[in-house]
């Protein structure tokens, strides 16, 4: 196997290791198929799908959502989307699958002109198409939560 050395300042090889570990362990990640992705929507609970939906939605228009967005959009606070994220990064570890939402920061200029740093929460566009088509079918399958009627 062919190899290429870099010379790398003394004080950045932790650095240096530690970004070449985690782009080897990326790139040993398994993309989602759709049953995985369709067993992990079905088992999911309402607001675990409530933010797949979110988030592929704004794949799908191609737009960057922010993380305070995708909270308000889903009548959340901000210190609660961890806990929705959770569940979704467990089953792509415990699988070994790439994220299914990704933090990456962005910059959004605010009111007065000023870039401020911003977390968006991405979704890959063919992760975001599955989604959505599992969503429609569950929807058939399953009603809406507000939509039951308690009798």
């Amino acid at each position: 196997m062919p190899y290429v050395m870099v010379p790398v300042p003394e004080e950045h090889v932790v650095e240096v290791m530690q970004h070449v570990t985690r782009l080897i362990a990326k790139s040993s990640q398994e993309p989602w198929d759709r049953d995985s992705l369709e067993e992990l929507f079905t088992e999911a609970d309402e607001p675990v799908r409530s933010l797949l939906s979110v988030v592929a939605s704004a794949a799908l228009a191609e737009k960057d959502i922010t993380i305070g967005e995708a909270a308000g959009a889903l009548e959340l606070q901000l210190r609660d989307m961890g806990e929705l994220m959770r569940p979704i990064d467990e089953a792509a570890k415990e699988s070994g699958r790439k994220p299914i939402i990704e933090w990456v920061q962005g910059e959004r200029i605010g009111p007065a002109g000023r870039a401020r740093s911003v977390r968006n929460l991405v979704m890959a566009r063919e992760v975001a198409e599955t989604v959505r088509a599992i969503e429609l079918e569950v929807r058939k399958l399953e009603p809406h939560p507000l939509d039951r009627h308690v009798g």
